[in-house]
C-alpha cells in the first residue's frame, strides 16, 4: 500500500498537530499521502497531495487513514465501502472501539509498510425508504416520540412474518453495533466479523419479547404503524432532511423500511488490524527456542 488517505475531524482540539505528525510518519516511508484541500493544512510545508473532494480522494488512494474518535470512523467509512478501500483508525478522540492504534502509537505504521497486518472485515446495511438509501454501519431504529403512544413493528425475512413487536421502538443492529444501543437495550454481543442482524425492541409491552437474530445474506422489511409524521421525522434523520417531501407522500400510504444485506461492494467494510502481538509473539518463539538451545549445551 503506497497511497494513503488522511481524513480526520477538524472539530478536534490539536487536530493539526495530531495531522502534521502523522504526515511526518508517513513520508519516512516513502509512502504517497494526499488530504482534503482545507484551511486547516493549507500551511503546512510538507510534501503532500491535495485533493478537491472526498470522492476524489477515496478513488486515488490504497488506504483511507481516519484520524479521529470512533464518530469520524463510522462517518468516513461509509464512503470508504462504497469505494471497497482498507481503512485504518487512529484514535484521537475519547474511545475508540473501531481504532486499531492511539495517536501515540502512530509509529506502528511501519506494520502496514511490512505487510504485518490482519483485515477485519465488517458487515454493513443499506437501509433504504422509497428510492433513498444509506449505508449504516452500527444501526437503525425507529422509536415513539414522548407525545406518541407505544406502537406495533412487524419483521419479515424473506417476505414472510418471522416476528412482531409492541414496543416503543425497534433497533436493526449490525454485529459492529451490537455493543452500543441494541445492548443498552438488552440485545445480544456479537462478535464484530459475523454476517447477522439483530432485530432487539425497545422496552416492549411483553416481558417474552427478546432479541431475533436473522442470517445477513437476506433483505429485512421492517413495517410500523407509527404515525407518518413522526414517521417521516425520524427517516429525514437518518436518510435526510432533503427528502422530507418524498417521504411524506409515501409514508401516508405505507410505513415500510427495507434493510438490504448482501451486497459486498457496498456492505464490506475492510479494517486494517496491525499485528503488533505477532510480532511479540514471533520475539518471544524466538526467545524461547535460544532458551532451548542453550540448556541443551549445557546439559
Amino acid at each position: 500500500m503506497k497511497k494513503i488517505a488522511i481524513v480526520y475531524s477538524s472539530h478536534k482540539e490539536q487536530i493539526s498537530e495530531y495531522l502534521i505528525k502523522v504526515i511526518r510518519e508517513l513520508l519516512k516511508y516513502n509512502l504517497e499521502v494526499s488530504v482534503l484541500r482545507s484551511g486547516l493544512i493549507d500551511l503546512i510545508d510538507l510534501k503532500v497531495n491535495y485533493e478537491n473532494n472526498l470522492d476524489d480522494l477515496m478513488k486515488n488512494c490504497d488506504l483511507v487513514l481516519i484520524l479521529g474518535g470512533d464518530g469520524t470512523i463510522m462517518h468516513f467509512a461509509k464512503l470508504a465501502a462504497r469505494y471497497n478501500k482498507y481503512i485504518l483508525g487512529v484514535n484521537a478522540g475519547r474511545i475508540g472501539f473501531l481504532s486499531s492504534i492511539e495517536i501515540n502509537q502512530i509509529d506502528k505504521i511501519f506494520n502496514i509498510v511490512n505487510g504485518n497486518f490482519n483485515v477485519d472485515r465488517r458487515t454493513m446495511f443499506e437501509v433504504s425508504y422509497g428510492d433513498k438509501s444509506k449505508i449504516i454501519l452500527n444501526e437503525v431504529s425507529l422509536n415513539r416520540n414522548l407525545q406518541s403512544r407505544i406502537s406495533d413493528y412487524e419483521i419479515y425475512e424473506k417476505e414472510k412474518l418471522v416476528c412482531n413487536y409492541r414496543s416503543d421502538g425497534v433497533i436493526i443492529s449490525t454485529p459492529t453495533g451490537s455493543t452500543a444501543y441494541s445492548f443498552s437495550a438488552g440485545g445480544p454481543i456479537a462478535h464484530p466479523n459475523m454476517n447477522c442482524a439483530i432485530i432487539t425492541p425497545v422496552c416492549p409491552y411483553s416481558i417474552f419479547s427478546r432479541s431475533l437474530i436473522l442470517p445477513g445474506d437476506e433483505k429485512i422489511i421492517l413495517n410500523t404503524n407509527v404515525n407518518y409524521h413522526e414517521y417521516v421525522e425520524q427517516l429525514e434523520k437518518i436518510l435526510g432532511r432533503e427528502h422530507q417531501t418524498i417521504f411524506e407522500d409515501e409514508a401516508k400510504s405505507c410505513g415500510v423500511m427495507n434493510v438490504y444485506f448482501g451486497d459486498e461492494r457496498i456492505m464490506n467494510l475492510k479494517i486494517l488490524d496491525i499485528q503488533e502481538e505477532n510480532l511479540n509473539s514471533k520475539e518471544q518463539e524466538s526467545k524461547s527456542n535460544n532458551e532451548d538451545e542453550s540448556e541443551e549445551e549445557f546439559e
